[in-house]
């Protein structure tokens, strides 16, 4: 394949996202995740939204939600599978979220319907900054290393009606 700018930029998107991840995650390896993120759906996706004009494609809070737990599952199914190894929904919401702020978010795409909808990715300097900003204790709570899917949907619960209401994730 020729080299090209958006080539370069899925490149450098899927090594954000996975060297991201592995700061939480002593198991899994570079290539094991960027594996389970090429393969989850996440990039198909977004390039088959990118094509489309980006006004008339609406994507919803819920549709966005069931389409991350999709490729969470399939990401955290991989690991597991092809490399024997376990993995957390926090992990692999990271790994899918950085991806989404790097190839997507970062071109200027925040005022998409998908853009509006996007998750920010989690870790523990997020959450100190807004127990500092908020007087929230989501630090001591929540390790996002460790979330599952339930713990994992509480907090952008949290983050979208205390946090930042009526307004995209991406502004936190």
């Amino acid at each position: 394949m020729p080299f090209t700018l958006t080539k370069y930029r899925l490149d450098y998107a899927v090594w954000a996202a996975y060297r991201a991840a592995q700061a939480g995650s002593a198991k899994a390896r570079g290539p094991e995740f960027s594996e389970a993120l090429k393969n989850c759906g996440v990039i198909a996706y977004v390039d088959s939204y990118s094509k489309k004009e980006l006004s008339e494609k609406e994507v919803s809070e819920k549709d966005f939600d069931d389409l991350h737990k999709k490729w969470c599952h399939s990401i955290i199914n991989t690991v597991k599978c092809r490399y024997k190894k376990e993995i957390s929904y926090g992990i692999a919401a990271k790994l899918i979220n950085v991806f989404l702020k790097g190839y997507f978010m970062l071109l200027g795409n925040e005022e998409t319907s998908l853009g509006l909808v996007i998750h920010l990715p989690i870790d523990s300097s997020l959450l100190k900054g807004i127990d500092k900003e908020k007087n929230t204790k989501l630090d001591k709570k929540y390790k996002w290393q460790k979330l599952d899917e339930q713990q994992y949907f509480e907090l952008i619960e949290i983050f979208k009606v205390k946090i930042i209401p009526n307004e995209p994730l991406w502004k936190i």
